[in-house]
């Protein structure tokens, strides 16, 4: 079975508790236009909970022609879809920064990057993202539909719960990165002082992190 907004939908309303059913994204019913109001919104916030396989995308940015004001010889546009930076390749740490839409780096071009991509079409998402997006969705219009009656601190939870899984399997389907000094890498999002910052999450001696 193919994932579709329409499965995703439904898998929201019966988290909530509704009868009600979506037959198709655009229908103008309750559920239809409390879907369609909280859809994107959920959506991008799913996406960048995580790294995700099925939305990493590679990309080699040209310098812009505007010159960083100072710190930097160099200015690089973050991709239109880019939700969330993942990687700067063969570059120090300490030799480039995020700022707004834009990496100002040490660096000649092209700046070599990776990053979680806006990724639209459902049909594109991982199972496991799916099932932790419905409850997303279920979290942001349960008390809309169900009322007082709708427990969403105990959806949120299983939204966390599911979100912890899914990230698991899609870092299981990668090698563990290790430094060459033996240390394992975390992200910059984590705090980490690596050389080289790479995905969120991932498997090392540690465990997962």
């Amino acid at each position: 079975m193919s994932i579709t907004y329409v499965s995703i939908a439904n898998s929201a309303a019966i988290t909530v508790g509704t009868s009600a059913r979506l037959n198709d994204p655009s229908e103008d019913t309750v559920l239809g236009r409390l879907v369609a109001s909280v859809w994107d919104i959920e959506r991008l916030a799913a996406l960048r909970d995580g790294a995700w396989n099925f939305a990493i995308k590679r990309a080699n940015l040209p310098a812009l022609s505007e010159e960083p004001k100072h710190g930097y010889n160099a200015k690089f546009g973050l991709p239109g879809d880019c939700l969330k930076l993942i990687e700067v390749h063969d570059l120090h740490r300490d030799h480039w920064q995020l700022e707004g839409r834009a990496i100002h780096a040490n660096n000649d071009a092209p700046l070599k990057i990776r990053y979680l991509a806006d990724i639209e079409e459902p049909s594109e998402f991982d199972p496991l993202f799916a099932k932790a997006f419905a409850l997303r969705l279920a979290c942001a219009m349960g008390n809309r539909i169900a009322g007082s009656s709708f427990r969403k601190d105990q959806t949120f939870q299983e939204y966390q719960a599911e979100l912890k899984n899914a990230r698991m399997s899609d870092a299981m389907e990668n090698p563990p990165i290790e430094q060459a000094d033996g240390s394992w890498i975390t992200s910059r999002y984590h705090g980490s002082a690596s050389q080289y910052p790479s995905a969120e999450y991932g498997f090392g001696a540690a465990g997962w992190w």
